[in-house]
């Protein structure tokens, strides 16, 4: 079983483990834009609170990338690989009886509305 261990403040991922898909290279950097896949208008979104560096740290056992809210719906698709950094994560995702080295693509959504959870049950027709 997985457990995030709180008191990590010191695993690392460097820029060049992301990839982001439609995104030639992927750069810790604030003024870097990454177009939204199912976005009508070409929006783009832009990391938040990064200074150019090029690596993140956990805080609390996560590493987290924030982007800011482009103002449209679409996503991103972030892809993490691990073959050459924390190898110690690598994990059988697809059960074939082999380490993967990437992990499952992460989707970063914008501009979906989740509904209102005093509703219990709604049908639509």
């Amino acid at each position: 079983q997985w457990v995030v261990n709180s008191a990590d403040t010191c695993s690392v991922l460097t820029e060049s483990a992301f990839t982001i898909a439609g995104s030639d290279e992927f750069y810790l950097d604030d003024t870097v834009g990454y177009a939204l896949d199912e976005s009508d208008t070409g929006a783009t979104t832009y990391l938040l609170f990064v200074d150019g560096t090029d690596s993140v740290t956990a805080n609390g056992g996560y590493i987290t990338l924030p982007f800011n809210a482009p103002g449209d719906i679409g996503l991103i698709e972030i892809n993490v690989n691990l073959s050459s950094e924390q190898d110690w994560l690598q994990f059988d995702w697809d059960n074939d009886g082999s380490l993967d080295v990437g992990m499952p693509t992460t989707n970063v959504l914008f501009g979906r509305y989740r509904g209102n959870d005093r509703i219990i049950f709604k049908r639509e027709r």
